[in-house]
């Protein structure tokens, strides 16, 4: 199976689309399901990150175009996330059925 080496971002902003690519650089992934925005605060830092549920189980964090965090916990593929009311944690469930409610700590 190939692996995916980067993510297109795409966003809209002033009248002008931008595409931005993400690139994973050391984690290894196989392949996104689910994208979701979060703000989260680190150290007192408020902080925005896309989040991509992926085909390994995985949940990467993503700081502009760059992965900077990946979270395990799922056994298998990740194929929903949501955002909680607080903004700053999530729940995510993958294909297996399991569900993961994530505090703000992750």
């Amino acid at each position: 199976m190939a692996t995916l080496k980067e993510l297109l971002f795409i966003s809209f902003e002033k009248g002008t689309l931008n595409a931005n690519r993400g690139l994973f650089g050391n984690f290894t992934v196989s392949a996104a399901l689910c994208l979701q925005p979060l703000k989260s605060l680190y150290k007192g830092e408020t902080k925005n990150y896309m989040l991509s549920g992926m085909g390994n189980g995985s949940i990467y964090f993503w700081e502009k175009e760059n992965c900077v965090k990946a979270l395990s916990g799922h056994s298998g593929s990740v194929s929903s996330i949501c955002a909680r009311k607080d903004k700053s944690s999530f729940v995510s469930g993958d294909r297996s059925g399991n569900i993961i409610i994530w505090n703000e700590k992750f």
